[in-house]
C-alpha cells in the first residue's frame, strides 16, 4: 500500500514538473518576443550609463523582463535535469537550484531602482528631494543586483560539496546561512521599497498641493506616469 502511494506521488510530482516546464516555456517565448520588440524596434536598452555617478542604471521594464526571462530559463533547465536525472552531481544541482532566484531578485531590484532613475529623468527636483545622495542609491542598487550572485553561489556550492562528501551537518549549517542571506537581501529590498515608496507619495502629494489650481498639473502628472511606466 505504502509503495503504491509513493509511486503515485512520484508520478504526480513528475506530471506537475512537466506542466510547469511547458508553462515556463510559453511565458519565456512570449517574454522573449516582447523584449526583442522593445529593444530592436523601439530602441530600448537594459542599462544606461550615468556620467554623474559613474554607475550603470537599469531601465525598469526592460531589465526586469530580461532577468525574469533568465529566471525562467534557469528554472526550466533545473527542472529538466531533475526529471531526466541526467546529472546526479549534488554540487551542480545545489548551484542550479539557487541560481534562478538570484535572477528573480535582480529583476525586482532593477524595476524599483529603474523607476527611481526614471523619476530623476522626469523631475530632478522630486528626485533630489526623494533621495539625498544619488550615488548612494546607485551603490545600493548595484550591490542588491549583483551581491546574491556572489555570496549565495558560494554558499550553494559549498553546501553541495559538503553533501556530496556525506557531511550532512555541515551542509545543513551552510544552507541555513545561505537562506539567512536570502532573508537579509529580501528584507533590505522590502524596507527600501516601502520607505522610498512612502516618501515618494508624500513628495508627490506635496507637489500637487503646491500646484493646486494650475490647469497644466493634470497633463504634467500624465506625462510623468507614462515615463514611469516606460510603455
Amino acid at each position: 500500500m505504502f509503495k503504491t502511494i509513493t509511486v503515485s506521488f512520484g508520478y504526480l510530482y513528475r506530471c506537475v514538473l512537466i506542466v510547469g516546464v511547458f508553462l515556463a516555456l510559453t511565458v519565456t517565448t512570449v517574454g522573449s518576443i516582447l523584449l526583442f520588440h522593445r529593444m530592436y524596434y523601439r530602441g530600448q536598452r537594459l542599462f544606461t550609463y550615468c556620467a554623474q555617478t559613474k554607475f550603470i542604471r537599469p531601465r525598469p521594464v526592460d531589465s526586469m523582463l530580461f532577468f525574469f526571462l533568465m529566471y525562467n530559463i534557469a528554472r526550466i533547465i533545473q527542472v529538466i535535469i531533475v526529471i531526466t536525472d541526467v546529472s546526479p552531481n549534488i554540487v551542480f544541482r545545489s548551484f542550479l537550484y539557487e541560481l534562478p532566484w538570484q535572477f528573480g531578485v535582480a529583476g525586482f531590484s532593477c524595476y524599483f531602482f529603474g523607476i527611481a532613475h526614471t523619476v530623476a529623468d522626469t523631475s530632478e527636483k522630486i528626485y533630489t528631494d526623494w533621495f539625498d545622495n544619488p550615488k548612494l542609491i546607485d551603490v545600493v542598487c548595484t550591490c542588491i543586483i549583483f551581491a546574491p550572485f556572489i555570496s549565495n553561489n558560494i554558499y550553494s556550492i559549498v553546501a553541495g560539496n559538503y553533501a556530496q562528501n556525506g557531511l550532512i551537518q555541515d551542509a545543513t549549517v551552510t544552507t541555513r546561512a545561505m537562506y539567512f542571506m536570502w532573508t537579509l537581501y529580501f528584507a533590505i529590498v522590502f524596507i527600501f521599497i516601502f520607505v522610498a515608496g512612502c516618501r515618494l507619495l508624500r513628495l508627490l502629494n506635496k507637489n500637487m498641493d503646491s500646484r493646486n489650481g494650475y490647469a497644466c498639473n493634470l497633463d504634467h502628472i500624465k506625462t510623468c506616469a507614462f515615463k514611469l511606466l516606460d510603455l
